[in-house]
């Protein structure tokens, strides 16, 4: 005799089996995201030695340009005209203006940082270009629109750049706009979102995957 097909060990079949292919599953997925996270520490410690192989030869570089720099004269210094044009006063990061806000001071007395090589322009040179340039836009002497606004920016970038250690500060944060937020801050009010840790999400899928494993 064939013995009678039984609904309720059918169904129960199928649920070991929906069971078993689900922590499979589960399984490969925690798998996966370990992998993912192993490949992403090394490349982190990758990007690291990389770094410091460009740092040797950065430094190896400037060994080089230093010797030849040592052995040929300086180039002569030059300046550029003033206009008193905010387009010809070049750029600078300054969010909360400690130094001429968004423009060059050097560039805003007629002085290119990217000319003068090991020559920069002395004291007497910037205070030179200062009388110049008050003659033109004092606002006493001259009437025009905006006179007063240049003149303001005009005696900053002196004040800055007759300060031994207000220029300092100045060249030292040209290409150093990192350090310039450490020590001075942003403008711009903005925190970094709080880190997850991989090992609690991992834990909380698995506990997930679980309970629905078992109502299942």
């Amino acid at each position: 005799k064939m013995n009678a097909f039984n609904p309720r060990s059918s169904t129960r079949v199928v649920r070991c089996c929906r069971r078993i292919s689900f922590a499979f599953a589960l399984l490969a997925i925690v798998f996966a995201i370990s992998c993912t996270l192993a490949f992403a520490q090394e490349g982190s410690s990758g990007a690291g030695s990389d770094e410091d192989g460009g740092a040797s030869t950065t430094t190896t570089a400037s060994d080089s340009s230093a010797t030849n720099n040592a052995e040929s004269p300086p180039p002569k210094l030059k300046r550029a005209d003033p206009t008193g044009n905010e387009a010809d006063w070049g750029s600078f990061y300054d969010p909360n203006k400690v130094f001429c806000g968004k423009y060059d001071c050097y560039k805003i007395l007629g002085w290119d940082h990217e000319t003068w090589g090991n020559n920069p322009p002395s004291t007497k040179d910037i205070t030179k270009s200062f009388r110049n340039l008050s003659r033109k836009w004092h606002p006493d002497k001259n009437n025009a629109k905006g006179a007063k606004e240049k003149f303001v920016h005009i005696t900053k970038a002196y004040n800055i750049l007759t300060d031994k250690e207000k220029r300092a500060d100045y060249d030292h944060f040209r290409d150093r706009p990192d350090e310039y937020f450490i020590k001075y801050g942003s403008s711009v009010l903005w925190s970094y979102a709080p880190k997850s840790d991989a090992s609690i999400i991992i834990i909380l899928f698995l506990m997930a995957g679980s309970v629905f494993t078992y109502y299942a």
